[in-house]
């Protein structure tokens, strides 16, 4: 499918990203803004980014439905939506009913419904949907909190509703810090910090809840050849040319299942460039610890058919760890 874009002009496209402030929304930010094909306008909550950004901003409440509609109605038609918005703690989901009008806010389908029934929506899900490892159906929604729900009832309102639509399912996001807001605030820079400081007391982890801990820059990825793709496509009849092979809900995790006891010892070996030891950290059984919530041990996803679609190379852990840490010199 890329062979057959190859020398055909994307149109301009006007891409609204709501969660612009968090994590990943400011790695689509920086993304996008060098691409000078696309205009881009985005919404966040409460910590609206200051200082010189060149893209339009609004701030959205979403569990406000009168700030929902009022917001969109304002951005105005758009060509692709790319909705990353979310409370995205499990824990606070558990505690707060009221996160599921953020998780699975219908006024935001609604309102756009009206202004821009054609766009593309990309849906960043969670691999909490899918339950546990070994389902009999890898795609289908087991979830087993209410995080996962919550992102389960909206992937199914977008499925139903949503003609041209993308939902990725990621799992931990790991990656260099927030490029706007230069914010540290990821399990891995956490990580980083108690190894550094690991002498006087090693660090207990968990060495049996695996996830397959994702390269920020391979979603990034994936949504910018998403909205190159659609973009041309819009050129010609999208029923004659399908801008998407094989389906249109996606796991997007990376290489291989780690426990958190496994990222440390890979954080040793490539960063520290010594061995891990009882001495630096200690293995702790996640299943002997409450959360507060209901959390599967196991969340191990294959995202083969996600590197096939989109045609990129899953990022193994060792080399985001280099990269971030090394090739950033940020230790």
């Amino acid at each position: 499918i890329n062979a057959e874009y190859m020398g055909e002009k994307p149109y301009c496209m006007r891409v609204l990203v709501t969660g612009g402030s968090g994590y990943l929304g400011q790695f689509l930010l920086q993304r996008l803004r060098k691409n000078a094909t696309h205009s881009v306008v985005f919404t966040a909550n409460k910590n609206v980014i200051q200082g010189n950004v060149p893209e339009q901003q609004w701030q959205m409440n979403l569990a406000d439905p009168t700030s929902v509609a009022e917001v969109i109605n304002k951005v105005g038609p758009v060509d692709v939506v790319v909705h990353t918005a979310a409370i995205s703690s499990p824990a606070v989901c558990a505690r707060d009913i009221s996160s599921d009008r953020v998780n699975c806010c219908v006024e935001l389908v609604d309102a756009l419904r009206i202004t821009s029934p054609d766009a593309l929506f990309i849906f960043i899900s969670t691999d909490m949907v899918c339950g546990a490892a070994g389902t009999p159906d890898p795609f289908a929604c087991a979830p087993v909190n209410q995080y996962g729900t919550s992102k389960c009832n909206f992937e199914k309102i977008i499925s139903a509703n949503w003609p041209e639509h993308l939902i990725l399912r990621p799992s931990n996001i790991l990656g260099e810090p927030a490029p706007i807001t230069g914010s540290r605030g990821k399990f891995l820079f956490w990580l980083e910090d108690q190894l550094r400081d690991s002498r006087a007391h090693p660090v207990p982890l968990f060495d049996d809840e695996l996830r397959n801990f994702v390269d920020v820059a391979n979603l990034v990825d994936v949504i910018e050849i998403a909205i190159e793709r659609f973009s041309r496509a819009r050129g010609r009849s999208l029923n004659q040319t399908p801008w998407l092979c094989s389906g249109r809900v996606f796991n997007a995790g990376g290489p291989a299942a780690l426990s958190r006891m496994d990222l440390a010892r890979l954080f040793c070996e490539n960063v520290l460039a010594q061995p891990i030891s009882s001495t630096i950290a200690t293995a702790v059984p996640r299943s002997s610890v409450d959360l507060g919530f209901v959390s599967p041990l196991d969340l191990t996803m294959d995202s083969s058919a996600l590197a096939q679609e989109f045609g990129i190379t899953l990022t193994p852990v060792q080399q985001i760890l280099r990269r971030v840490f090394c090739e950033c010199n940020l230790l």
